[in-house]
């Protein structure tokens, strides 16, 4: 190859060098474009939802004032219908505070909205600092008196201690807490629980949204599990709406929420076994009911007013769990069977000795 071919040669390879790189460029260009695009209409969406949901409370609103007319309007047809003008002048006394009373309350919802909005985020904040003492990145340091306090004698703290985890905090809480299923699948994937979190869903009053943030492990890859809960105006407990994440399990079998079962299926004279699958309780199932219910306010009075307000009672396992679940109303309802056949035994045997 003379000289000048190899010029060439080398003058292709760096044209097409920077065409490659070109068009690389283009393709990161078309690609952010498309990311912002989406950005944007998940953006706009948002906006969307939003001003839906400002224009049902309005209509909630307006229903609410014309119900309110409407009571006014009936009072005080019935006061007119009253004979004895000192009666009705109390009546109408009485229908004058009446609606002072009303707009106290209105008041009062909307100073409500606003004080508990400015708390929660002051609750929020304050286990976020907690958290950071599990995962070891809080510098605050423990004070000679509390060290003089609860120390035995002699014992020092590590100076390395801001640095060290709280193992197994959130397994343990969520354990001792009682207030979920807990199988032998569900404490081997617990123990891989790192942080458990809340947080409000747009600056809504009551929805929020809990997430509990893994490491990484053999049963699934989602790096945080999610739930999400959405209210009425003015409703604290009973959600209209709920989300729930979509666990990718590595394999069906890693899912303790199922289990596989061998069933005998008769046709004729030929009897066969098919394997099917069957829900069965777990920690997991958290993220498949998504019905309003009586059970998912339980979840919500839990996870808000519950879990975190006591989540070192459970830790050190201390505290009784308070809030009711599925089990603890089937327990309720077979004791009642147990005592009505106790009873009819009973019977049963002071007949046979008569």
């Amino acid at each position: 190859m003379s000289s000048e071919e190899g010029k060439n040669v080398i003058e292709n390879k760096e044209e097409n060098k920077q065409e490659d790189k070109k068009n690389n460029e283009t393709k990161q260009d078309e690609n952010t474009i498309e990311k912002n695009k989406e950005e944007l209409t998940k953006e706009e969406d948002k906006k969307e939802d939003n001003k839906k949901e400002e224009n049902k409370e309005e209509k909630e609103d307006e229903k609410e004032e014309i119900k309110k007319n409407k009571e006014e309007k009936d009072i005080l047809d019935e006061i007119n219908k009253i004979d004895n003008s000192e009666l009705k002048s109390k009546l109408l006394q009485l229908n004058f505070f009446h609606n002072e009373k009303y707009q106290i309350e209105k008041q009062y919802a909307k100073e409500y909205d606003k004080i508990k909005c400015e708390y929660d985020n002051k609750y929020l904040e304050i286990y976020s600092q907690i958290q950071k003492i599990i995962n070891g990145e809080s510098k605050e340091k423990v004070t000679n008196t509390e060290i003089e306090k609860y120390l035995k004698q002699n014992e020092t703290i590590d100076e390395n201690l801001d640095e060290s985890k709280i193992k197994n905090y959130w397994e343990k809480v969520i354990i001792n807490s009682k207030y979920f299923t807990i199988t032998d699948k569900d404490q081997n994937i617990l123990k891989h629980l790192k942080k458990v979190w809340m947080e409000k869903i747009d600056n809504k009053i009551n929805d929020f949204i809990i997430n509990f943030q893994f490491e990484n492990n053999e049963y699934f890859s989602n790096d945080i599990l999610y739930k999400k809960y959405y209210f009425p105006e003015n409703e604290e407990s009973k959600p209209k709406k709920i989300e729930v994440c979509k666990i990718n399990w590595t394999s069906q079998d890693k899912d303790p929420s199922i289990e596989k079962i061998n069933k005998k299926i008769k046709k004729g004279k030929k009897v066969t076994t098919k394997t099917i699958t069957e829900d069965v309780d777990s920690f997991f199932s958290l993220f498949k009911n998504i019905e309003c219910n009586h059970f998912t306010e339980d979840e919500c009075i839990f996870f808000r007013d519950d879990l975190f307000n006591n989540q070192l009672e459970y830790y050190l396992n201390i505290r009784v769990g308070v809030t009711y679940h599925a089990d603890d109303f089937k327990d309720l309802y077979d004791d009642d069977d147990d005592d009505d056949d106790v009873y009819e035994n009973k019977k049963k045997e002071e007949c046979k000795n008569q």
